[in-house]
C-alpha cells in the first residue's frame, strides 16, 4: 500500500494535468461469460485467433457517441456504437497484444498487480480511482516514464523504466 500512495504522489507531482484525455474510463468486473462456440465464432469474425491478437468488446454504456479507439497513434476503430440492451454489447474488434509493456513492469515490480495484461488493466483503473483522474493519463504518465519518448514535443531521452523503478524502491525503504 506504501508503494501505491507514493506513486501516486509521484504521479500527481509530475501533474497529470499534462495529459489530456476526454475520454472518462468505466470499469466494471461483472461481464457476462461467453459459451466455447460464442467466443470461436467472435474470434474468427474479428481475425483474432492466433496469440497475437486479443479481442476489446465494447459493453453496456454506448449510446450513440462517437467512440475512436488507437493503437500506436493508428485509429483501428471509429464508430458511433449502441449498445444492445439484450445481449449488452455494443461492438467488438482485435488488436494487436504486441504493445509496449512499460506499465505491466512498473507495476509487476511494485507488486500492484500480476505479469498479466488483466492484472495489470485493473491496476491501472485502480490507480486512477485513488489520484482521482482517468485511466488514460495515469497509463499516459507510465508509458511517458518507460519509455521516455516525449512525442508532442519531438523529444526521445531513452527509456527510463528500470531507473524509475530503482528511484522509488530506494526512496521507499
Amino acid at each position: 500500500m506504501r508503494i501505491l500512495v507514493f506513486i501516486s504522489i509521484i504521479i500527481a507531482s509530475v501533474g497529470l494535468q499534462s495529459c489530456n484525455s476526454t475520454v472518462k474510463s468505466v470499469y466494471r468486473d461483472d461481464f457476462r461469460s461467453a459459451s466455447e462456440a460464442e467466443i470461436k465464432n467472435i474470434q474468427k469474425e474479428v481475425g483474432a485467433t492466433n496469440s497475437n491478437k486479443s479481442i476489446l468488446i465494447l459493453t453496456q454504456t454506448y449510446k450513440g457517441e462517437k467512440i475512436i479507439i488507437s493503437q500506436n497513434r493508428k485509429a483501428i476503430f471509429s464508430e458511433y456504437p449502441i449498445t444492445n440492451l439484450k445481449s449488452r454489447i455494443a461492438n467488438y474488434l482485435s488488436v494487436n497484444r504486441n504493445f509496449d509493456v512499460h506499465i505491466k513492469d512498473i507495476f509487476v515490480a511494485f507488486d500492484l498487480c500480476e505479469d498479466n495484461d488483466y492484472s495489470a488493466y485493473k491496476a491501472v483503473i485502480e490507480m486512477a480511482n485513488i489520484v482521482k483522474d482517468s485511466a488514460y493519463n495515469v497509463d499516459k504518465i507510465f508509458w511517458l516514464i518507460g519509455s521516455g519518448n516525449y512525442y508532442l514535443h519531438n523529444i526521445n531521452i531513452g527509456r527510463n523504466k528500470e531507473q524509475f523503478i530503482k528511484l522509488v524502491k530506494d526512496q521507499i525503504q
